[in-house]
């Protein structure tokens, strides 16, 4: 029988082993700078991307955990108890997790922006310049205090459209760092970020609302078909809405389809696209064979195991 801890863990641990095979084969693994030249060292250089990764899980999380409390688990007057209560309840975890994550990364991004050791930057009048004057240490300040706002607001809210609000306001969190990464220098500026802010979001929908609707199989299970339900439509417009982002993000960055095979970008994004493949095959399905089954007989868990084949799978995307 599947439980939560170990789903979780195991979907953090695959991301993270994917990211890692990912930087090796694509050149973005660390390597020691030149003779003579400032060095970070290996534990930035392997930090930085470690806590990116577990920032995106943990922010993907808590937007899904929000949209089961808010509108997926069924409810009759709009007050959280039972099921909504207890996942809206458990996205503050998720949330406080993500502000934890930005704000290691933070010290982590100064420590790479510097190229210093980790140990010289913990400079408070350093570290308070770089995250007031500096786009990118703003970008992550901003997302850390709205995660952690976020946090609060799944502790203190009591109504599904409280729980609702905090799910917007997750999704808000997800977007400073679009505003100040690699697309903003793009020559199409514009479209590169909106496409990247697309991706981020709809990714965040559709994998954080499967991950929840897993979460909710393997201890509620009696609002899981309606639940399902409910989810189905969106993750068919989110999974259209990365699709086509994500296209699009690879279009503005490609001098030409040449790129794909001939650079580590472009064998990094075929291999993207062969996993939201495998990931949209995955989902077909279930609206063709496990969604039926489930309606007819909720205590059935063949959609839940197979729907946490699919969350690993999205894991390693994400990763």
């Amino acid at each position: 029988e599947l439980r939560p801890g170990p789903l979780l863990l195991g979907s953090t641990a695959l991301a993270l082993v994917v990211m890692a095979l990912c930087l090796w084969a694509g050149d973005g693994r660390p390597a020691p700078a030149d003779p003579g030249l400032p060095d970070a060292g290996p534990l930035t250089g392997w930090g930085l991307p470690v806590f990116r990764t577990l920032a995106d899980l943990a922010g993907v999380l808590t937007v899904g955990l929000l949209l089961a409390g808010g509108l997926l688990v069924p409810a009759r007057d709009g007050v959280l108890r039972g099921p909504r209560l207890r996942w809206t309840r458990a996205a503050r975890w998720s949330a406080l997790a993500w502000a934890g994550a930005v704000t290691l990364e933070v010290v982590l991004t100064l420590s790479n922006v510097l190229a210093q050791p980790l140990p010289d930057v913990l400079d408070p009048a350093l570290l308070w310049s770089f995250v007031r004057d500096i786009e990118v240490g703003r970008s992550l300040l901003v997302q850390a205090l709205l995660a952690l706002a976020v946090g609060v607001s799944a502790y203190a809210v009591r109504t599904t459209t409280g729980a609702a609000l905090a799910g917007l306001l997750a999704l808000l969190a997800l977007l400073p760092p679009t505003l100040s990464s690699h697309s903003g220098t793009s020559p199409d500026h514009t479209v590169a970020v909106s496409a990247l802010a697309i991706h981020v979001l709809a990714l965040s929908l559709w994998c954080g609302g499967l991950a929840a609707l897993v979460l909710l199989g393997t201890t509620d299970r009696r609002p899981l078909a309606v639940a399902v339900a409910r989810f189905s439509p969106l993750a068919v417009w989110t999974a259209v809405a990365v699709a086509a982002s994500g296209l699009l993000s690879a279009w503005v960055r490609l001098a030409g389809l040449g790129d794909l095979l001939t650079t580590s970008y472009g064998r990094l994004v075929l291999l993207k696209v062969l996993l939201l493949a495998v990931i949209a095959g995955i989902g077909f399905w279930h609206r063709r064979a496990t969604v039926p089954r489930l309606q007819a007989d909720p205590s059935r868990l063949l959609f839940v195991r197979v729907a946490a084949v699919e969350v690993l799978v999205m894991a390693a995307t994400v990763g």
